[in-house]
Formats: structure tokens, C-alpha cells, sequence
């Protein structure tokens, strides 16, 4: 459902890097793509929602269920230029629970 997947890999290997991240500038994201459901399916299988704040990011990833379609929302919003060093396994985990969303399948069944 979505292809573009912004900060799948966005992970820091803190034993590798010295000093802190800097991003080229702050960003707010907000995409929402509607997946029609075929006449005789219906959703049986959905990711769940995904709701992260904290200094740095704000992730929100929303599955809204409406007759006959599904409304996949996502707003990122980097919040700072700079990501201390001793911030990135915070940082990290945030990302694997992007992931995590990012690989779960919507799934169809046939009525």
C-alpha cells in the first residue's frame, strides 16, 4: 500500500559513526492513498496504527476502514536539523517500528 516507504532504512550504526546526524533541513510529510476494495472482498487483515512523538520525529500511520475502501494516512514530521549520537538507538527503535508497519500486508478475502 505504500511504495515509497520514507526512512525505511534510516538507521544509524552507532558504533560506526563519531559524531551526530545532521539532516539537510526539517520536513513534514503527509500522503494519504486510497485503496478501492473489490466489489465481493473485504478486509480481513490490516497493519495496525502507528503513533510515535518525541523530540526529534513524529510518525503517524493510519488505516481507515469506509464502505467499500480503505484510507491509508501518513504524516512524518522531522522536528530537528541534528540527531545527537546518543539519541540514535531511540532513533533506531523508532525506525524498526516503521518498518515493522511499512511490511505488514493489507489483506483481501473473497466474501
Amino acid at each position: 500500500l505504500d511504495f515509497r516507504k520514507e526512512y525505511n532504512d534510516f538507521l544509524f550504526k552507532k558504533d560506526e559513526r563519531l559524531n551526530d546526524y545532521w539532516f539537510t533541513s526539517k520536513e513534514e510529510l503527509k500522503r494519504e492513498t486510497v485503496l478501492n476494495i473489490p466489489a465481493g472482498y473485504t478486509i480481513t487483515s490490516l497493519p495496525k496504527d502507528l503513533v510515535i512523538r518525541n523530540d526529534f520525529i513524529d510518525i503517524e500511520l493510519k488505516f481507515t476502514q469506509q464502505p467499500g475502501k480503505l484510507i491509508y494516512t501518513k504524516k512524518l514530521v522531522l522536528k530537528d536539523i541534528k540527531l545527537p549520537k546518543k539519541k540514535f538507538e531511540e532513533w533506531n527503535n523508532d525506525i524498526l517500528k516503521l518498518q515493522s508497519v511499512y511490511n505488514e500486508q493489507v489483506v483481501l478475502t473473497a466474501k
